[in-house]
């Protein structure tokens, strides 16, 4: 009896063996069938293709040269832009008649003067 439970294990250890090996060597074989016939990933441009030239990256803008009184006015310009973010709606209002009347560098002191 002991004889014959050991070569059933011997058995059975065998077939399950075999099967592992041929499940493995079907895998392997799927994979390599799918590594020949799809394309590799798109890796987003990295991988040149032969023939194919890459696109010239886009010129930079150059820069317009400003006079000095051009700054100054732009400079102006945001100090009063930022002045008046922190205004209520009613005091920019305000601030802004009076840039209409007197002027920019006005308004601007006279935005400083209600915060």
């Amino acid at each position: 009896m002991v004889l014959d439970l050991d070569a059933l294990v011997h058995k059975f250890s065998t077939r399950v063996m075999e099967a592992v090996e041929v499940q493995a060597r079907e895998r392997v074989l799927a994979l390599a069938a799918r590594a020949l016939v799809l394309p590799p990933p798109d890796r987003s441009g990295t991988i040149l293709k032969r023939g194919v030239k890459r696109a010239e990256p886009p010129k930079a803008r150059r820069t317009p040269k400003l006079g000095a009184k051009t700054l100054a006015v732009r400079r102006l310009q945001g100090r009063y832009l930022g002045t008046l973010r922190g205004l209520s709606p009613a005091a920019r209002k305000r601030v802004s008649l009076v840039a209409k009347e007197k002027g920019v560098a006005a308004a601007l002191a006279f935005a400083k003067s209600i915060k």
